[in-house]
């Protein structure tokens, strides 16, 4: 079974037509995110962890522009109802992004170095020539990409998905073997990728809808547009701006504090870490954002939805998370080489605020379910100011392990607290929230205190090792198949149990509104 379709399956049947669409962009994803996975154990070895920190400042630089690039305008392509609207919308914010890129250059042509100065990174410098190029492209993009969906061509934005994710995996590779392993060869190869999925749906769309995106185009159509949708630049802007630069923050503030292989190995370890949450999150996100909105008007309904989607997450993360925080070292050193050993201790580091994220960023479309967006303003603001001060003391006291660890507390408290709200609000009881998380973390005990036992007081190789933990998780998966019918059912596999997957479902989801 798929992806989407085992996500489905454990929150809610769908419309054929809802889930194949959502089926389609999944589907590209996880291919894009499994040839990510696939290279890196070949570009971890041909590129050294300078590389990538230099790289990763780059992309956070872009990605922060990128925010504003279109000033937002390409969010409310999917509003009109009429495609002459979207239309005009979609120039708005390909002039707005020509405009902004322009501007930038010109920034850059005399503020160039005191950039990489204040970033501490000098080499860089060779390449922000590149940075305005990207951000058309970047704008180009976001414009095209919201049209297509607009247009419900998911296919296709899927099969351009992979085919940048392609571009961004085998193109380093082969300009590593022509001899550029540096950051020019991975920063090319990023840029490229973002070009190929543009110029790609371009000339689809060219191809499709030149009809009414040459025909039905005006300047006053496009002034009105605008002006209909100002709040798209003025207020939401802010809050996608303050969310992106939470995310950019160690790449910006690591820099200037450590050297640029510190940056590699932050940027290395986030990647392996978030694949999960591209993967898997997402798709849940978006099943459990559906569900939970037709289940607004009925409190008790809502928190049964809320529940069962909570006790999915923990279950399907927990253990996954204690092996990595006991084993990040020995695993990225096997896997990606042992020049990426650090990475290693910087995901252990990170490991408890990643559990905490998985289960927390699902329910937080609570926000926008319940409109509550003022509220998420305030949360964004408060993961902005924690991270900054994590990063910011550790660096201050040249101690990178503690921004790290300053970093990873401060994420279990906002994100650990954002999870209890959301389920708080939506009247899913304390109780059950602990027990569900006390029933996963005592199946887990024994599995960690093996692998501790193993790995730090016994003269073991750490091939053993990872092989005695790859084990235990599969026994810890067929622990979760035999206990939970939902499950089962969902895969195909015929519940032992008298009471069918539903009746043990519904058997749970009274216990919640009793609170119990």
């Amino acid at each position: 079974m798929n992806l989407i379709g085992w996500v489905e399956s454990l929150f809610i049947k769908r419309p054929v037509g809802f889930a194949s669409n959502v089926l389609k962009l999944v589907s590209g994803t996880v291919i894009a995110q499994a040839l990510t996975i696939l290279t890196a154990p070949v570009l971890s070895r041909l590129f050294p962890p300078q590389a990538f920190g230099t790289t990763s400042v780059f992309i956070s630089i872009a990605s922060v522009l990128a925010v504003i690039i279109c000033l937002r305008y390409e969010q409310s392509i999917l509003l009109p109802k009429d495609d002459a609207d979207a239309a005009n919308l979609f120039s708005v914010s390909l002039i707005i992004s020509l405009v902004i890129s322009l501007l930038v250059a010109i920034i850059l042509v005399g503020q160039a170095g005191t950039v990489t100065t204040l970033l501490n990174v000098p080499e860089l410098t060779a390449y922000l020539w590149i940075l305005p190029i990207a951000l058309v492209f970047q704008g180009l993009f976001q414009a095209i990409n919201q049209w297509n969906t607009r247009q419900k061509k998911f296919t296709r934005l899927s099969l351009a998905r992979v085919a940048a994710s392609l571009t961004t995996s085998i193109v380093p590779i082969f300009l590593a073997l022509m001899g550029y392993r540096n950051a020019a060869g991975l920063i090319i190869s990023w840029i490229t990728g973002t070009i190929i999925f543009s110029l790609v749906l371009s000339a689809q769309v060219l191809r499709e809808d030149a009809q009414i995106l040459f025909h039905k185009i005006r300047p006053t159509s496009m002034l009105a547009v605008a002006r209909r949708y100002w709040k798209f630049p003025l207020l939401d802007t802010w809050g996608s701006l303050i969310n992106t630069l939470s995310w950019q923050l160690p790449s910006l503030l690591l820099s200037p504090f450590f050297s640029q292989s510190v940056v590699g190995y932050y940027a290395m370890a986030s990647r392996i870490l978030l694949l999960p949450m591209t993967i898997i999150g997402n798709a849940i996100s978006q099943v459990f954002f559906q569900h939970a909105s037709e289940k607004t008007a009925n409190q008790e309904s809502l928190a049964q939805v809320v529940s069962k989607v909570f006790d999915r997450l923990v279950a399907i993360t927990l253990v996954p998370v204690l092996l990595l925080a006991i084993l990040g070292k020995e695993l990225f050193t096997v896997i990606l080489g042992a020049q990426w050993a650090e990475a290693g201790i910087y995901a252990q580091i990170l490991a408890p605020w990643i559990f905490f994220l998985f289960i927390s960023s699902p329910l937080s479309t609570l926000f926008s379910i319940l409109e509550r967006q003022e509220t998420a303003l305030i949360v964004h603001i408060a993961i902005l100011s924690t991270r900054f001060a994590s990063l910011l003391i550790g660096g201050l006291i040249k101690n990178v392990y503690l921004a790290l660890a300053l970093w990873s507390a401060s994420g279990v408290i906002v994100y650990g607290g954002l999870a209890l709200w959301n389920l708080k609000i939506t009247g899913v009881p304390l109780n059950h929230s602990l027990r569900t998380l006390g029933k996963y973390l005592l199946a887990g005990s024994p599995i960690a205190a093996l692998l501790i036992t193993m790995n730090y007081f016994l003269p073991i190789a750490d091939i053993w090792v990872l092989l005695t933990a790859a084990i235990a998780s599969l026994l810890y998966v067929i622990w979760i198949l035999k206990t939970t019918p939902e499950i089962q059912q969902s895969l195909g596999i015929p519940a032992k149990s008298k009471a069918t997957g539903l009746d043990a479902a519904n058997h749970q989801d009274q216990d919640i509104s009793n609170g119990r």
